[in-house]
Order: structure tokens, then C-alpha cells, then sequence
């Protein structure tokens, strides 16, 4: 009688916790805005790109002799968005990371995220190191971010519309290494 006790208290739980994933995937979905990454003016993109004004503004007038019409607020300022901002970027010649001149100061950096504890914001660590990285527009890094965690909550933070009932083709990297995956993937 415990053990069928038990087992149905388990299956309770399992319940409870999927209710729970679920509700924090709508949270996270109702903070969450369409855009990521809020539009900035002139001042901030040369701020944030290391541009000197009169080169953002020869790369601006670039751009809008080539047929790209910017957004303007209301005071007629420029509201530049972020795909706008590497368009910019790109108009003012400055390469990406990964183009730019070999030499041992610009080889691929590894960072590594470990504490073998649970609990420890390892997940929310790599996530806003990997953000901040990306933004930096001045150098322009491509970034690949792997979740060894079994747990693979890195989907949560990048992509929470996913769920693991609705899509029980997506395995974590671990799920790969222990070959807990099905043969025919």
C-alpha cells in the first residue's frame, strides 16, 4: 500500500513541477518584450561603438543615399535599432571581430561557467555574459553558447516558448554524450 502511495504522490509531483515550468515560461513570455534590445539614439550608438560622430554621421548618410530610411522620434532624433546599428557599423568600415588582422590578442576566448553545487545562477551567469559580449558593438562578436547542464535550462532563458512535451527531438549535450538519444537521430 506505501509503495502505491508513494508512487502516486511522485506522479502528483511531477505534475505540480510541469505546472510550475510552465508557469514560469509564461512569465518570462509576459516581462518579455518583441524587441530585445531597446532603439538608441545618435549620441549612445557613438557612445556604445567607439565611432566618432563625424564618422557615424558619414555612415548614416551612407546608408540613407543607399535607400534605408531611419526612424525618427518624435524631436526628429534618430532611433537606431540594433540590426541598425551593425548595418552601421558595417557602412563605416569597421570589421567584425573575426575579420579583423590575425594575431595572438583576437584568437577565440573560451569561458567557462562551473560550480558542481545546483542553484548557483551558473545558467544566468553564461546567459548575461554571452548577451553582454554580444552587444558590444565595437567589437562585434559572434558568440556560441554550450549547456552541458543535464538540466539544460539555457532554453528557458534564450527561448522559452520551447517546451520539452511539445518537442521531444531537442537533447541537451549531455543527452549526446551519454548516447541517451534515439538511434535514428
Amino acid at each position: 500500500m506505501k509503495r502505491e502511495q508513494t508512487i502516486d504522490n511522485l506522479y502528483t509531483l511531477a505534475e505540480l513541477t510541469q505546472q510550475v515550468q510552465a508557469d514560469r515560461i509564461e512569465i518570462v513570455l509576459e516581462e518579455r518584450r518583441d524587441e530585445h534590445f531597446p532603439p538608441m539614439s545618435k549620441a549612445l550608438m557613438e557612445t556604445r561603438s567607439g565611432l566618432t560622430r563625424r564618422k557615424l554621421d558619414e555612415a548614416i548618410a551612407k546608408m540613407e543615399e543607399a535607400g534605408h530610411q531611419f526612424t525618427k522620434n518624435n524631436a526628429n532624433h534618430y532611433s537606431i535599432s540594433l540590426a541598425e546599428a551593425h548595418m552601421l557599423m558595417d557602412a563605416a568600415g569597421v570589421p567584425k571581430f573575426h575579420q579583423r588582422k590575425k594575431n595572438t590578442e583576437n584568437k577565440p576566448w573560451i569561458i567557462n561557467v562551473q560550480n558542481q553545487k545546483g542553484g548557483t545562477g551558473k545558467s544566468m551567469t553564461a546567459v548575461h555574459l554571452a548577451a553582454c559580449l554580444a552587444l558590444n558593438l565595437d567589437k562585434r562578436y559572434r558568440i556560441c553558447l554550450i549547456d552541458l547542464d543535464p538540466q539544460g535550462s539555457l532554453r528557458l532563458f534564450l527561448n522559452p516558448q520551447i517546451s520539452l512535451a511539445e518537442h521531444s527531438n531537442i537533447y541537451s549535450a549531455v543527452d549526446i554524450m551519454l548516447d541517451n538519444v534515439p538511434e535514428d537521430v
